[in-house]
């Protein structure tokens, strides 16, 4: 599937890297750190534990628009743990619904994160 979606978004691809710069810029600007990396590589390996398939969705687009896994990877990620870096350093602006759970609240003590992407009014 990621590689038929990434085919159908060639036309794109220079949109597309210039999002991923953009991203990249915004986590800088954004102080990314240590823990923010501790994060990236938690959370990828949650997701090679638990969701084989969204990673090999993720590198079927990254294949057919010629990026490397890791960058379209971690530009995919990146709007879920940014805001780890705006929580930390208290730059929030604008915020979203959210909700989790850890420890004795979930079946296996693993963290659970859910929100909705309600931050702008374009999104509802």
């Amino acid at each position: 599937m990621g590689r038929q979606h990434g085919v159908q978004a060639r036309h794109l691809r220079s949109q597309i890297a210039q999002a991923i710069e953009s991203r990249f810029h915004q986590l800088e600007q954004d102080g990314a750190d240590d823990q923010f990396e501790q994060l990236y590589r938690d959370t990828r390996g949650m997701l090679q534990e638990i969701d084989r398939p969204m990673l090999a969705m993720v590198q079927g687009q990254a294949e057919a628009l010629e990026f490397e896994f890791e960058t379209l990877l971690r530009y995919s990620l990146a709007t879920f743990l940014r805001d780890d870096l705006i929580a930390r350093h208290g730059t929030a602006v604008e915020g979203c619904t959210t909700w989790a759970a850890t420890g004795s609240a979930t079946i296996d003590g693993r963290p659970i994160l859910a929100k909705n992407r309600d931050y702008h009014l374009d999104h509802l």
